[in-house]
């Protein structure tokens, strides 16, 4: 059963006359955009209890790849930064503004967590009228749900649900894009949420912009009246059909797509009905769904500059839609393989056809695949893809389109470990050790107990090749726990 993140613990709106460039969490009486006084140093506290399900300690280094996704985000001020005190970490009070923690809620002491709710994880952020963040916290419930680092079954990735509600504390809002981390739900056999997608990237970069980029600006009408589109989701595809950004048009149908490197794109605009919905998103934004999703034409970016787009004219509305919140979004595909997927919706028939919009990729539906609301097919990846998402289009007889953004997730073969030597070392730290294997790739992280080494990083590993990393052990803490 899949159950449905829940964005942060408060009531938050935004303005009918602002723009959503990605989408930020709002104070709901003034529309100003939450946000961190002192981005450049966010002070983050793992509880060091964990999770009853968790008891190797391996909570912590995990809830710290979470941290360190973005923070590697590039050209943006925003930076997570942990305090590993002991006395800090042994601290329970989430209510204090003294302290942003991340912890794992067991009987339900925060009052969040209401048998049946269906929530996984909360991020209570407190905040000024003027949207200055005074407090945010993680909360995971232990109560009602089991969470895991080793992908036990059943149970929900902490890595996933980590760098999900993170978004949130550093002041996202849930995203239209299905395989952006800050989509809406998530399900004990995704994992993929771990990593950030570019949506997850600009968002970050949106709200506190250390960078140079452009953007483009338009406005979503009907091509039958001209009569403007509101709360419309808009995504930029670059040349390769790769979804690169997105915003929510405004009351006033107006959005901007900000933070996209310099390239020429293709705009296109998405009816929020199905999967995600206004629903998940924080109250007060208008809404509109009766359109059908429209691809439009392309238009040049350079840095620095906003290219002026126009009128994105959509089509009417159809009752054929791609994708619910139950599918297990995003559809991950590996390189070089022939992948068989679903996919759930309406209007579906044998007489639809269903591509990608990365041409690239080839997808077939299977024989008697077709139902009225699913369809089985492959998705055939050739081996020199790029790793990143693109869209899944289905059209009818009639003409009419339905666009699930960001639903193919292109990935790479999952790196494998064959051996590693010496296979022990000095707890002292300075051992060499050669890790032998397959799939490795660049910017890889190796996990040894509490240590993380990354490639390239300070005192971090090397990828010298697919088969082999290298890296010299850090010293290591000694354990009289069975939570080490």
């Amino acid at each position: 059963m899949r159950h449905r993140i829940l964005r942060a613990a408060l009531a938050l709106a935004v303005l009918a006359s602002l723009s959503s460039p990605h989408v930020r969490l709002i104070n709901s009486s003034n529309g100003n955009s939450l946000y961190w006084e002192s981005p450049t140093s966010i002070g983050i506290v793992i509880n060091a209890t964990g999770s009853d399900d968790i008891l190797d300690g391996s909570h912590e280094t995990t809830l710290r790849v979470a941290i360190d996704q973005w923070n590697d985000v590039n050209s943006t001020s925003a930076h997570l930064t942990e305090n590993t005190s002991s006395v800090q970490q042994a601290r329970t009070d989430w209510e204090s503004s003294t302290i942003h923690l991340i912890a794992f809620d067991e009987a339900n002491t925060s009052g969040f967590f209401a048998p049946g709710s269906g929530t996984v994880a909360i991020t209570p952020v407190s905040f000024y009228a003027n949207g200055k963040i005074a407090d945010a916290d993680v909360l995971f419930n232990g109560a009602d749900f089991a969470f895991t680092t080793s992908a036990n079954g059943g149970a929900f990735d902490v890595g996933a649900v980590a760098t999900h509600e993170l978004g949130h504390l550093l002041g996202l809002d849930h995203s239209g894009w299905a395989g952006a981390t800050m989509y809406p739900y998530v399900s004990p056999t995704v994992s993929a949420q771990r990593s950030l997608s570019l949506d997850d990237d600009h968002g970050l970069r949106q709200a506190y912009s250390a960078g140079t980029f452009g953007a483009i600006s338009g406005t979503v009408k009907r091509a039958s009246d001209d009569s403007v589109v509101a709360g419309a989701h808009v995504t930029a595809r670059d040349a390769d059909g790769r979804d690169m950004g997105s915003a929510l048009a405004n009351a006033s149908g107006v959005f901007t797509i900000r933070a996209l490197d310099a390239g020429t794109y293709t705009v296109l605009a998405n009816p929020l009905d199905f999967p995600v919905s206004e629903n998940n998103l924080t109250a007060g934004h208008t809404v509109d769904i009766d359109f059908a999703a429209t691809v439009g034409t392309s238009i040049a970016v350079v840095a620095g500059a906003t290219a002026s787009y126009g009128d994105l004219l959509v089509d009417a509305d159809t009752s054929l839609s791609l994708g619910r919140g139950y599918d297990d979004l995003p559809l991950a595909v590996t390189i070089g393989d022939s992948n068989v997927v679903s996919l759930h919706g309406s209007g579906f028939a044998s007489t639809c056809t269903l591509t990608a919009s990365d041409p690239a990729l080839t997808v077939t539906a299977l024989l008697g695949g077709w139902t009225g609301t699913s369809v089985d097919f492959t998705v055939d990846v050739p081996s020199n893809a790029t790793p990143g998402h693109c869209d899944l289009e289905i059209v009818d007889l009639a003409g009419h389109r339905s666009v699930l953004v960001g639903a193919l997730e292109i990935v790479p073969d999952e790196p494998q470990v064959n051996s590693v030597t010496p296979d022990f070392g000095s707890i002292d730290g300075g051992t060499a050790l050669s890790i032998d294997g397959s799939h490795f790739r660049a910017g890889a992280r190796v996990v040894l107990g509490a240590q993380i080494y990354e490639d390239g990083a300070p005192g971090g590993c090397t990828v010298v090749d697919d088969s082999t990393i290298t890296l010299t052990t850090a010293k290591g803490k000694r354990c009289f726990s069975s939570r080490c």
